[in-house]
């Protein structure tokens, strides 16, 4: 099957801020820290920009478990990572409201995450739990609790 084109550009991104703790206690086994980091807790919050030209979007991520981790005697990683995207949104005046949101919370946030989730995979390659991946995340729930956000501003 042929790819279509989107009309969502991915213009640039980058990493605005990374961070990354290695937890080792004497009493954490490595081989139970590793089975169990996909358990360890972490917020996900973002923020969506639109310029003057309603075409051009910027959106940006925030990924961090250090708070929810705090003072746990777990090994494991703490992160925080928060990335940024610019995009335009082409024919933006043949396009109706709700697929130009679909556009944003379902192709524009998701390509943000997953270069948070890259960079996590990528910085913790080397380190003393190896890779970890960024589990998926629950797209319409956080979608549905940002409009709520929104509503209640």
């Amino acid at each position: 099957m042929k790819a279509i084109l989107s009309d969502l550009k991915l213009n640039r991104y980058f990493i605005l801020d990374s961070r990354l703790a290695t937890r080792y206690y004497k009493s954490n086994k490595i081989l139970g820290v590793k089975q169990n980091l996909n358990n360890r807790p972490f917020e996900i919050e973002f923020e969506i920009l639109e310029s003057e030209k309603k075409e051009d979007i910027a959106i940006t991520v925030n990924i961090n478990s250090f708070s929810l981790n705090r003072g746990k005697k777990t090994g494991g990683y703490d992160f925080s990572i928060t990335a940024r995207g610019f995009f335009t949104l082409e024919n933006i005046e043949d396009i109706e409201e709700d697929k130009e949101i679909q556009y944003i919370m379902y192709s524009a946030l998701p390509m943000i995450i997953s270069i948070c989730r890259s960079h996590i995979s990528s910085i913790t390659t080397n380190g003393l739990y190896g890779v970890y991946t960024l589990p998926a995340i629950n797209l319409p729930a956080i979608v549905d609790d940002w409009f709520d956000e929104e509503q209640e501003d």
